[in-house]
């Protein structure tokens, strides 16, 4: 109870941060299936949609929280720090069901509660597919425990297997499961040898089957969704020096947890003196666990585990931006932990375990609460990342948007051109430019990274569709429709289309073609029946054109949508009279 108490404490301060915006709208704010809370249709979606990856019970438990308690941000955070809470608790069963002592088990159970390296998997939202799969993977590993007492109870075997695939519904980082249990097998259960590795090995297919069709779907959907990096990308030899850097790098923060940040920026190049520096710990961590595996097995099998629950994660196949993250430490550490304090029991003795597992556990709390602490807003999580690991575009622009969110449009562009000293190829920090300038009133100085964005994706739509607008507001009326057409003629079907015949009916307006304005305002209400502002053009059309009881209707139309509008509501009181 103290250990659940201790972890709920930590990151109950949780409860007065907001969302942020990296990822937190697309998996939750403004996902209109998740907002909504739990319905039929949004539990169907849940467990059908392939969004980045199939995980519907995450999607399942954000629902659960909206039907609860709404989009408040408190509830949603502190389901995460129950989650957490809970986990932590398991850790400590799970190193007792291992037939570890008691104060092993409890020491290595609140360093892994309370270490810096779990912030990011309990304070972004999010990363609620990180605490929601470690519990299922906590609770796979000790119906597995269950199960090795009895191999022969099918009923055991089933609990196993359904823990486990609850957990591949949560996240697919449980893949590396089935080698987990024959590591358990080696170490602490004793079960392997060269008699029953076939056998504990069959024992396995079921859940690798299960693994091998996650492990394929997810690496599919990443590709289609645009997150994971291709080959031309990174080399075969920038991606293995990754490997090798980001596993010491790991071993490194989880000693000296300092410069967290929510995402790190990637190398143009390694320092070979760096690479060879950390294969060289690499190697004589598994030399030493290899020499020392008759008379310690724990060693070798809590190296084992780091490696290969690392494995998914360590960057050989590189998903998104980053060459490393924290989140990814969340179960790699736990049976290093169990292995470290047993070490230090044989050590040192109980009563000095205790004693410096005390303090070492006052010390890593006190570190993480500031750092809890980081998450608070956009605006504190990336100047603190800005600050301790600067280079992530990504940081730049997020901050930028933030910034821009609150009105502050000259810091956010200031944020965004630091951005393009990162990546001069990446439109993104050309485009927010642009846009900043257009929002703070200065469409003409909008043009120029407008264009710039445009000539790095050249099939892009939005680009073309925000270089239009600062086109027309700068009078340029036929190169705006000219852009127009462009994107038109890229995805004539797209979310944009409407946008797209709304630019060209403005353009049209302008000129004072209201026959051709009147057309384009049309189209864009076919193709988007809720674009309100384009029933008020095209009742202004109308009126142009002394078609006043059309113009009336499609006036009110946009008034049942926007009550408040007062200049819409005396055009249609005047158009009523001139009837």
């Amino acid at each position: 109870m103290g250990l659940l108490l201790i972890t709920f404490f930590l990151y109950s301060q949780t409860a007065v941060f907001d969302f942020i915006n990296l990822d937190d709208p697309d998996f939750i704010t403004e996902n209109a299936h998740v907002n909504t809370g739990l319905t039929a249709e949004n539990i169907r979606w849940a467990l059908t949609t392939g969004y980045i990856n199939w995980q519907p019970l995450v999607y399942l438990s954000h629902m659960a929280v909206v039907s609860a308690f709404g989009m408040d941000p408190a509830a949603h955070h502190l389901a995460n720090a129950v989650l957490h809470a809970l986990n932590a608790v398991l850790v400590f069963v799970f190193f007792r069901r291992m037939n570890l002592s008691l104060w092993p088990s409890a020491v290595a159970a609140v360093l892994f509660a309370v270490h810096p390296l779990r912030v990011e998997s309990v304070a972004w939202v999010t990363e609620r597919k990180d605490v929601l799969s470690a519990f299922f993977w906590l609770l796979t590993m000790l119906a597995y425990l269950r199960y090795a007492e009895a191999p022969k109870d099918r009923t055991r075997y089933l609990l196993v297997v359904g823990c486990f695939l609850l957990g591949l519904m949560a996240k697919p980082i449980l893949v590396t499961l089935p080698v987990v249990l024959l590591i358990l097998d080696y170490w602490p259960l004793r079960r392997l040898d060269a008699g029953n590795a076939r056998a504990l090995i069959f024992e396995k297919l079921p859940l690798a089957l299960l693994a091998g069709v996650v492990a394929v779907s997810t690496i599919l959907t990443q590709q289609s969704a645009g997150a994971m990096a291709t080959l031309q990308d990174l080399s075969l030899g920038m991606r293995l020096a990754n490997v090798v850097r980001s596993y010491a790098i790991y071993i490194w923060k989880t000693a000296w947890p300092a410069d967290l940040a929510v995402i790190y920026p990637f190398p143009d190049r390694f320092s070979p003196a760096e690479i060879i520096g950390a294969a060289a710990v690499l190697a004589a961590i598994s030399y030493g666990a290899w020499r020392c595996r008759q008379t310690s097995p724990m060693w070798l099998a809590a190296w084992v585990w780091y490696l290969v629950v690392l494995a998914p994660t360590i960057g050989f196949i590189q998903v998104g931006p980053q060459p490393y993250a924290d989140r990814y430490t969340y179960l790699p550490s736990i049976l290093p932990l169990a292995a470290l304090a047993l070490a230090a029991e044989a050590r040192i003795g109980v009563r000095m375990l205790r004693l410096a597992g005390a303090g070492l556990a006052f010390v890593l709390f006190v570190v993480s609460w500031p750092q809890i602490g980081v998450w608070r807003n956009d605006l504190t999580l990336y100047r603190h990342s800005i600050s301790a690991a600067p280079g992530a575009m990504l940081v730049y622009l997020n901050l930028g948007v933030a910034l821009e969110k609150l009105g502050k449009f000259n810091e956010a562009i200031v944020h965004y051109q630091e951005a393009q000293k990162f990546n001069e190829n990446e439109p993104a920090p050309y485009l927010n430019t642009g846009l900043a300038l257009m929002q703070s009133g200065r469409a003409p100085q909008a043009i120029a990274p407008l264009r710039r964005a445009v000539a790095l994706r050249p099939a892009s739509p939005a680009p073309l569709y925000h270089l239009s607008r600062a086109l027309l507001e700068t009078g340029q009326l036929d190169e705006s429709d000219s852009q127009v057409r462009k994107a038109l003629a890229l995805s004539p079907a797209s979310g944009m289309a409407a946008s797209l015949h709304m630019q060209l009916g403005m353009a049209a307006y302008m000129r004072k073609d209201d026959r051709a304005a009147l057309a384009s305002f049309n189209e864009a209400i076919r193709l988007d029946p809720k674009y309100w502002l384009a029933y008020k053009n095209a009742g202004i059309a109308l009126g142009n054109l002394g078609r006043n009881g059309e113009a009336i209707t499609q006036l009110e139309t946009y008034l049942r949508a926007y009550p408040a509008d007062k200049d819409v509501a005396a055009a249609v009181a005047a158009l009523r009279a001139a009837k």
